[in-house]
């Protein structure tokens, strides 16, 4: 397994913190820096900077559960699978708001609400999110990688580059799987829970 963090162009330290813990992931943990700005962009460096048979993708405010490599493996050891996703499971900095509608949850980028395996097709009532999502790389090499017209850009907050790759994903008959125990901790600021 080699962990790639791709600094999206940021201003902060996080070249220095991942550079400080490559050392301690004796040559598993990979930099890549990725100049445009841009989700898409950040994901396609990430893809494109590893040579696995399977790519799993987080997003850098979320953290994976203590199982999930464990339970990637159990999937991706049948052959009838070509990618799989999870739920996102919330991390709050402070206390839920009681007008917070529950009744939409994925807003604030909760995904939790499914407690079975489902298969991912036209009959799943949502789809495959970036942010906790494993994807067999001979898929990408068949449908292409994440669209750099969509998702979240330096002043773009227009999204959709994961609607996209589902709709490609679905369209290439890829077989995929909801799979309940792939589980991320989502931070939920203070910050997105205002009115």
């Amino acid at each position: 397994v080699t962990v790639v963090v791709v600094d999206n162009n940021s201003t902060d330290d996080t070249r220095a913190i991942a550079q400080a813990y490559e050392p301690k992931f004796q040559g598993r943990l990979k930099y890549i820096f990725e100049q445009h700005q841009g989700k898409s962009y950040a994901l396609n460096a990430g893809i494109a900077g590893t040579n696995g048979d399977l790519v799993g993708m987080i997003d850098d405010d979320e953290q994976v559960d203590a199982r999930w490599f464990e339970v990637v493996r159990e999937w991706f050891s049948r052959s009838d699978i070509d990618f799989i996703g999870g739920p996102y499971k919330p991390t709050w900095e402070i206390k839920p708001p009681e007008w917070l509608p529950t009744n939409y949850p994925a807003v604030i980028g909760r995904i939790d609400e499914i407690n079975e395996v489902r298969t991912f097709g036209v009959d799943y009532p949502g789809m495959l999110l970036g942010g906790n999502a494993v994807i067999r790389r001979a898929i990408f090499e068949q449908i292409g990688p994440y669209s750099t017209s969509l998702g979240p850009a330096k002043n773009r907050l227009l999204r959709g580059e994961d609607d996209d790759m589902y709709e490609r994903l679905i369209a290439a008959e890829a077989r995929g799987k909801y799979v309940p125990d792939l589980v991320i901790y989502h931070c939920i600021p203070a910050s997105r829970l205002t009115k």
